[in-house]
Formats: C-alpha cells, structure tokens, sequence
C-alpha cells in the first residue's frame, strides 16, 4: 500500500530534521470524526502517547487542503513534543501542569509550546513553521502565544543564516531551553537581573 502525503512528510522530517527520533514509533493519521477540538473552523494537530513508548499524531481533516510545507511545519511542531517526551518524559510533567494552579499550569504551557517551535526552528524547519501559521491564519484562526512563537517572533529569523541540525546540540535536554532563555534575554523579555 503506498504511503500518504502525511507518512511521506512525517517520513522526510524525521529523516531531514528528527533522525534522533528514527527509532521512536509515530504513527500519524487524519481524525476520523473533523477535528480534534470542539471548535470546526479550527485547523489543529495532536501528538497523542501511547503504550510502549510510541506516539500518534492525529491531524484534524482541514489540513487536508494545506500544502506540503504547512503540512511539514505543523508535523515538525508536533514532532518537538516527541522530542520533549522521548529526553525528558514531558507528557507526564505536562499532565501534572494540567493538574497545577492556573499561573503554573498557563506558564509551563506557553514555555512547553513555544519550546515546540523553537526545536523545529532549529532542526530547519523555520519556513515551514511560518508557513504552517500562515495557513492557520487564512483559515480564520490566530495563532497566540499559550500555541507557540508568533508570526513577529518568527520573521526576524528569516534574516539570520540557516540553521541546519546538530546533534551534539540535542544530546543537552537543556538546550532548547537555554536556547530559549537566550532569545528572550536577547529581546529584552528577561526581568532585570535574570541571567
């Protein structure tokens, strides 16, 4: 049976960008009931874990008239929380976030989902990840800061040389976080005093 355009993508992105993740099963798929929220015109995908240390990421059917670089730039976000998962077991500390009170809950949320972005930006995927927002967009949904990096977060790096993925830089489960840390010291979004 050949594979869909979804395996194929998922394929190409763990080859080009998540080779570490080669030995890690992930099934992808559309939903078969539309969409995985309760609002229809949202276009979201899911990365959902399951037994024995494999995942599923369920994209939701109106993805379906995305292009392949949105469809990739949508993937690769996804593939960051696998990432996440797969160093450091974030599904269960997310799932306890889940659990926390609000402030902790919406903090360790936003930084989770914009640590997503960040991986994929790292791993190459930047144009895709803009792309993939672009579409979210013209399909009526805005992407906000609790759903990873915005659109004016995203352009300035356009301008910087392409990043190409290095595993030495992965093999540090705080890198993506340091990462992070130094981009929002960098844009002045550190209190005063912060490393």
């Amino acid at each position: 049976m050949p594979k869909t355009v979804l395996n194929q993508v998922l394929d190409e992105l763990i080859e080009e960008s998540f080779p570490d993740l080669k030995p890690v099963p992930i099934d992808i798929s559309y939903r078969k009931n539309g969409s995985f929220w309760l609002n229809e015109e949202g276009v979201f995908l899911t990365v959902e874990p399951r037994p024995n240390n494999s995942y599923t990421i369920w994209v939701d059917t109106p993805l379906k008239s995305a292009t392949r670089e949105q469809k990739k730039g949508g993937i690769a976000h996804e593939l960051g929380h696998v990432f996440l998962d797969v160093k450091g077991n974030l599904f269960t500390i997310a799932a306890y976030a889940d659990r926390a009170e609000s402030p902790v809950k919406n903090e360790f949320n936003l930084q989770y989902e914009r640590s997503t972005d960040f991986i994929a930006v790292r791993r190459g995927c930047l144009v895709e990840l803009i792309e993939f927002i672009l579409f979210l967009n013209k399909a009526g949904y805005v992407v906000g800061k609790e759903e990873g990096l915005k659109l004016a977060e995203l352009y300035p790096l356009l301008l910087r040389p392409a990043m190409k993925y290095d595993k030495s830089k992965y093999m540090n489960m705080n890198s993506w976080f340091c990462m992070y840390q130094r981009y929002r010291k960098e844009h002045g979004l550190l209190p005063s005093g912060s490393r």
